[in-house]
């Protein structure tokens, strides 16, 4: 029987009720299973910012990273979050910038600009360390 619907009720209950980590542990059982299980863009957005925003930085860049490899075209904001992993907690400038460099600058909303502009400055600010 295809658990697929079942796996990914769980995953979207558990990210509606705020619980990232037991979400993104479903998706890792899943995985095991079923080698090539990708979850739908909204669906891995919302697992990338759950995690983010509880401060996983081990558990969160595999899944932006996934992100923005399969959606290219909306991975602004999953890029901003990895560039800002990369700069302010791995320590990697350079990674951060390269992210930063394949955004579209002129269709940024104001709110992701000006994270786009710190996170650059910090990046280049290491780098000159």
């Amino acid at each position: 029987p295809d658990l697929t619907p079942k796996v990914l009720d769980r995953i979207r209950e558990l990210l509606r009720a705020g619980k990232p980590q037991a979400a993104l542990s479903e998706y890792r059982k899943r995985l095991r299973v079923v080698d090539q299980w990708p979850l739908d863009a909204d669906d891995l957005q919302a697992l990338a910012d759950g995690l983010f925003k509880l401060k996983l930085w081990d558990e969160t860049p595999p899944l932006l990273e996934e992100f923005i490899e399969r959606f290219p075209a909306r991975a602004d904001a999953a890029r901003i979050k990895l560039a800002a992993i990369c700069c302010e907690i791995q320590n990697r400038p350079l990674a951060a910038l390269k992210l930063l460099d394949q955004m579209d600058l002129e269709n940024l909303p104001d709110s992701i600009s000006s994270h786009f502009t710190q996170i650059r400055r910090k990046a280049e600010r290491l780098l000159d360390e």
